[in-house]
């Protein structure tokens, strides 16, 4: 029997995986004392860095209030402002997964634009 082959979101967690354990101290940028601002100053650089060897995976992460879009759908409406690379509020909102009426929300999630 062949073996299964892993995928190219197993292969991006691995790495994310690797990078958090071979790290043998954390230093913390000064002043984060809340949830979000650990997610946003430590954890999205930390999943950005990764994916940039993975193309086709796009990072969907909480917008924290800020409208601005990402390209896909900045072009959709025609906006020509700056875009986002992650934190897009239409992409985290198209996300979530419906579940007996009520969503359910991660604090950040991937998905393959692969073709």
């Amino acid at each position: 029997m062949k073996p299964r082959e892993v995928t190219l979101l197993e292969r991006y967690a691995g790495s994310i995986v690797n990078a958090l354990q071979s790290q043998k101290t954390v230093s913390l940028p000064e002043g984060i004392t809340t949830e979000r601002q650990f997610k946003a100053q430590v954890i999205l650089p930390l999943i950005a860095k990764l994916a940039a060897s993975h193309p086709t995976l796009k990072i969907l992460a909480p917008p924290w209030n800020d409208p601005a879009l990402c390209r896909r759908h900045a072009d959709e409406v025609g906006d020509q402002s700056v875009h986002r690379d992650f934190g897009c509020p239409r992409c985290w909102s198209e996300s979530k997964v419906p579940l007996i009426n009520k969503s359910i929300n991660f604090s950040v999630r991937l998905r393959c634009d692969a073709v």
